[in-house]
């Protein structure tokens, strides 16, 4: 339930302040009838860190939850959010890493070790993770665009360029097509 109404305030989807009270309110009593609910923790941890923006807080409900549920994939992804968070990249690294041999088949998991690789410079295995990402559900927007400017960096220009015209979505779509064409000379 809490994840479920985050995600419709974050998406504008029910009124913002009302609707992350009321994840709130879910957390805390699941978290009365069981206090070591890794997924309560984890909701906790995900509400301060979305919408409180309180980085001590987060942490250590997240740091809770990765306590009592560190084969949880979903937990030891927003761990790894939580250090990346707090600028601990290599944390973070080792955790999406983590979460994806955990759960090979987490698109999330592979969209997500696919970015932080992209940001650290580690080329091929962020062209990997989004190859995967691609692969368990081609229709994750913004995956070509990523893969696009992995490919970019490499020099692959017009393996870039391809990978921007099937980008679904339209802003990345046409930025992608711009940065090939830039690339072009």
């Amino acid at each position: 339930l809490s994840f479920g109404c985050c995600d419709q305030a974050g998406w504008s989807w029910t009124p913002y302040t009302e609707t992350v009270e009321r994840a709130r309110e879910a957390v805390h009593r699941a978290l009365q009838f069981d206090p070591d609910l890794a997924e309560g923790h984890l909701a906790l941890g995900f509400i301060h860190m979305c919408y409180d923006w309180d980085w001590k807080g987060a942490e250590a409900s997240i740091r809770r939850a990765l306590e009592l549920a560190p084969a949880n994939a979903e937990v030891v992804r927003h761990a790894a959010t939580m250090a990346g968070i707090l600028g601990r990249i290599d944390d973070a690294l080792s955790l999406y890493r983590r979460a994806v041999q955990l759960d090979p088949l987490n698109v999330r998991a592979q969209g997500c070790l696919g970015d932080i690789c992209f940001n650290v410079g580690l080329l091929g295995e962020a062209e990997a993770a989004f190859q995967k990402t691609r692969e368990l559900n081609p229709k994750v927007e913004v995956t070509q665009f990523m893969l696009g400017l992995v490919r970019l960096a490499l020099g692959r220009v017009e393996e870039a360029t391809e990978a921007f015209e099937r980008e679904t979505h339209d802003t990345f779509h046409l930025l992608g097509l711009t940065l090939g064409q830039y690339a072009r000379g």
